[in-house]
């Protein structure tokens, strides 16, 4: 984030976000009647307000099943399986 300043009583702040996430979160500030200098404007006030995110920074259900699945795919150990059988051996082996 680049803030820079304008004035005494104003401050620019110029980041870079996705333009479809920008694009979607302008349909609905626009269906709300909000532009986004005023969603901002009550985003940090917010902030201020509640002295830190006004809210929560979780992740969902879906993304602690894939972060806990990325963990668990981590511990097995990968083998280069270069032909049927091979694979066969790594499948159906009692020993494996």
């Amino acid at each position: 984030m680049m803030l820079a300043k304008k004035n005494n009583s104003k401050k620019r702040i110029q980041v870079n976000i996705d333009k479809d996430l920008v694009d979607n979160a302008e349909e609905i500030l626009d269906k709300l009647g909000l532009n986004t200098t005023t969603a901002l404007t009550m985003f940090y006030k917010k902030i201020v307000a509640t002295d830190g995110i006004p809210f929560d920074l979780q992740l969902t259900k879906e993304q602690k099943a894939n972060a806990n699945l990325e963990d668990a795919l981590k511990a097995v150990p990968q083998q280069n399986i270069k032909n049927n059988k091979e694979a066969e051996k790594v499948l159906f082996d009692d020993e494996n």
